[in-house]
């Protein structure tokens, strides 16, 4: 039996302000998932002085995709640690991947995911969403000339990823245009059918 045999991932892709966050912490409670941002594991490693920590914070403030051997590796770590020291092997992993050879030497190297969880919303409500949260955040990230990169990002890199993995049939899409209650609704039927 492999390292991460046990693992069930799922990726949770969509735009920067669609609520890939809300709705995986969301999940987290009501299933016991464990809920893994990419962005955040990447912010970690800036704030803990991480050996590439000063090229990882320029790179995400510039709105530009953080090589994917840092990306994985982050992953792995927090994966490997959760299937041994827990009874949890549920992940939900937000934010990635970003490119088709990300997903790619992911499963490669961890494990195939068990499905992409698209999330997307109208371009407007985005937008707004993402100005409310800037103004409550100090995220490097959060800045509305970054935001129109990684809007501009999303669009020429994520689809792609979305449609391969269109193709064997491993996506589900919720569109969150509502509430985070009726969002939520949408996001949690889709794991109460598997």
């Amino acid at each position: 039996m492999g390292e991460f045999d046990r693992a069930h991932v799922i990726f949770v892709l969509g735009p920067a302000g669609v609520g890939k966050g809300t709705m995986c912490s969301l999940l987290q409670k009501e299933f016991n998932f464990v809920h893994l941002s990419a962005g955040a594991l990447l912010r970690k490693a800036v704030e803990e002085k991480y050996e590439k920590g000063e090229m990882i914070a320029q790179m995400m403030k510039d709105g530009i995709i953080v090589p994917k051997e840092i990306t994985i590796g982050l992953l792995k770590k927090e994966i490997r640690y959760y299937l041994e020291n827990t009874d949890r092997n549920t992940f939900l992993v937000d934010g990635f991947p970003r490119m088709i050879d990300q997903g790619e030497m992911f499963e490669e190297v961890i494990t195939p995911c068990d499905f992409v969880l698209f999330l997307h919303a109208d371009d407007e409500k985005l937008l707004k969403r993402l100005r409310k949260r800037a103004e409550n955040t100090t995220r490097i990230d959060d800045n509305e000339e970054s935001f129109q990169k990684r809007f501009q990002i999303y669009k020429e890199l994520c689809y792609p990823v979305i449609e391969n993995f269109g193709k064997v049939n491993k996506v589900k899409k919720a569109i969150l245009n509502s509430t985070i209650e009726e969002n939520y609704e949408k996001v949690r039927k889709i794991f109460l059918e598997d």
